[in-house]
């Protein structure tokens, strides 16, 4: 019986092979796999062709991509065929120090152990290799291209015979190095606000400068002032905003009335906490002739003030919100605006924008209305003067406050009954 010629070991493919393969599959890539299937290559190649590819994507000749694919220069968006294979990324890093590099919409996103995180920290824009890692691409940082932050709030700690910062950044997972000359008179145990310094050897320690001493960590007032620091919350507005806001005109014409519903009869009340200074929403209650009940929901008409592209809308833009800290508040727009002009202050005309419903006394929605407004509110409640008359107390609107809860409870059990979530509740 003759014996079977043993088949022939291949010595593997040649480089050139697997970058034109690499090139033909385009911007879709092509794994491993595949390549040893269109080069009829066995199992025993597998090595060989991984071993291939990875010195190709060391070389920059060619470029791991997500989910174990390689493409050709140019295939992966935001690729620099100059850059030695390398793709801009944004590097989110996690608690153990190793990272999540975010190529960008679509794409799947990059593990970078810790080792090759290099000096990249939370959120900056990096230059990264991506490689064939052990079952899954992984990427290396190869520069920073763009810090996230430089401007770091932390507090002044001593490591040895050496000064530090450690930033209240949760993100920030290491500590800076402070030179004596550069603590600009700051002492342990103080908050700072530092300035870092260029950074470029992972092995080093990043280095800052100590730019405003805050006070001594732990005071209220201190810790007030590191939170408006940390978060980049200006406490006060630029002059020329504050100018032009000021000369924003208060006075509204019969042209504007005209324009708008005439709410300044119906009763109008506005509940906000004791210490409120800008009241920006109120509710209104009337009977109609017909038995049914009219409640309107009106928040104040900014964008009659604020002017798309003026100097206080760029800078309410930049803002976003109104921030509330313990103490006070962060505004969005400048006090003659938010605690004056666009306040709902009692016995004031005010321009509004408004939702009216007509409601039956199961509060079923009968009719609707949206639009504009002008309103004059009729009183101002803080919540416990509100909820006293709930309770069972004597005052001026009980009525009208009765009303307005009895109605709102309806409407909440009937939201409670179709399934609505209710966070944190108990019963």
């Amino acid at each position: 019986m003759s014996r079977k010629t043993p088949p022939k070991h291949t010595t593997g493919p040649s480089q050139a092979a697997l970058i034109a393969l690499v090139r033909k599959a385009g911007r879709t890539g092509i794994t491993a796999q595949q390549l040893l299937l269109k080069l009829g290559l066995g199992k025993r190649d597998r090595e060989s062709v991984h071993a291939l590819l990875t010195d190709l994507v060391e070389k920059g000749k060619v470029q791991a991509a997500p989910r174990g694919r390689y493409m050709a220069h140019g295939g992966l968006e935001g690729a620099d065929p100059k850059s030695g294979g390398g793709v801009e990324a944004t590097i989110d890093i996690i608690a153990s120090g190793a990272g999540y590099a975010r190529l960008g919409v679509g794409q799947d996103d990059v593990y970078v152990p810790e080792q090759a995180v290099g000096t990249a920290l939370h959120g900056d824009k990096v230059l990264l290799r991506i490689s064939s890692g052990r079952g899954r691409p992984e990427g290396k940082v190869l520069e920073v291209l763009e810090r996230r932050r430089t401007r770091y709030v932390g507090k002044v700690e001593m490591q040895g015979a050496n000064f530090t910062l450690k930033a209240d950044d949760q993100k920030m997972n290491r500590p800076f190095q402070i030179a004596e000359k550069d603590l600009n008179g700051a002492k342990p145990g103080e908050k700072v606000i530092a300035e870092m310094a260029p950074w470029t050897n992972a092995r080093e320690m990043p280095r800052c400068t100590v730019v405003r001493v805050l006070g001594k960590a732990g005071e209220h007032e201190v810790e007030i002032h590191a939170i408006l620091a940390e978060f980049d919350l200006p406490a006060e507005f630029p002059a020329e905003v504050e100018e032009a806001a000021e000369n924003i005109p208060a006075a509204i014409t019969a042209e504007e009335i005209a324009k708008r519903r005439d709410m300044r009869q119906v009763t109008t009340l506005t509940i906000d906490p004791d210490d409120a200074k800008d009241l920006d929403d109120a509710l209104s209650l009337r009977k109609l002739p017909n038995g049914h009940w009219e409640v309107g929901v009106h928040i104040a008409d900014v964008s009659h003030y604020v002017r798309p592209g003026s100097p206080v809308d760029v800078e309410a833009a930049a803002r976003a919100t109104s921030v509330y800290l313990v103490d006070r508040v962060v505004p969005m727009l400048p006090e003659h605006l938010s605690n004056n002009l666009c306040s709902l202050n009692p016995h004031e005309d005010k321009l509004s924008f408004s939702a009216i419903f007509e409601l039956d006394e199961k509060a079923q929605v009968l009719n609707e209305w949206f639009g504009r407004t002008i309103m004059r509110s009729s009183r101002r409640f803080a919540y416990a003067d509100a909820q006293a008359l709930i309770d069972g107390g004597e005052g001026e609107f009980k009525d009208d406050v009765n009303t307005l809860h009895r109605l709102s409870q309806v409407l909440r059990k009937d939201r409670m009954d179709n399934g609505a979530l209710e966070v944190g509740a108990t019963r």
